[in-house]
């Protein structure tokens, strides 16, 4: 007789978890490691920093004010980036979408 694995997943207390899965307890709550655990147990996660997300928020805006017809310099200065930086962007999003 097989005892069904689920079950057991309700008995998990904070105290079974090690310190770091604890940490990450906090932030997510219980249901929420369990859920992490179970999809990607064993295996590697990179979390990415906030600053990483929110320079991604940022270039896809300045994308879109682009494609609204926005200048480069108007959104430069919007951003406090060079001209040159907001034309980097934008071309970004151009050679992704060239590779597929």
């Amino acid at each position: 007789m097989s005892i069904d694995k689920d079950y057991l997943v309700e008995g998990i207390k904070k105290d079974d978890l090690t310190e770091a899965m604890q940490e990450l307890c906090e932030c997510i709550g219980m249901q929420g490691l369990i859920n992490l655990m179970k999809r990607y147990g064993g295996g590697f996660v990179y979390v990415s920093t906030i600053e990483a997300a929110k320079k991604d928020a940022r270039d896809r805006e300045i994308r879109r004010e682009l494609r609204a017809g926005k200048g480069y310099h108007q959104v430069a200065l919007k951003y406090g980036l060079s001209d040159s930086w907001v034309r980097k962007i934008a071309n970004q999003k151009t050679r992704q979408l060239a590779l597929f």
